[in-house]
């Protein structure tokens, strides 16, 4: 399993290897240059998802992702004066097998 910050780098020297710009890229991501740069300095935080997907697609990477944890929102109920209550329930040993569907 590769980390985010290593596929980071690797985009970068794909689109160095194949001689592009990052507005090249970005125009054929139809994403901005803004963007481009910054997945390819790892800085994701603002980055919508597809758009790192469609810079990766442009530069030659499929991305797979692999669930290592599930996070799952359940709606409790509490005593009714100040409306339901979320709370984050983990799942560590999820074999993530209906992702396979």
């Amino acid at each position: 399993m590769t980390s985010i910050g290593v596929l980071c780098e690797r985009l970068y020297e794909a689109r160095a290897a194949a001689g592009l710009t990052q507005q090249e890229v970005a125009s054929r991501a139809g994403v901005s240059r803004q963007t481009v740069a910054k997945i390819e300095n790892g800085k994701l935080e603002n980055t919508a998802f597809g758009s790192f997907l469609k810079v990766a697609s442009v530069l030659g990477y499929e991305v797979e992702l692999e669930p290592q944890r599930v996070k799952v929102k359940l709606l409790g109920l509490n005593d009714g004066r100040a409306g339901p209550t979320w709370r984050e329930e983990n799942f560590p040993d999820y074999d993530g097998s209906w992702w396979q569907s």
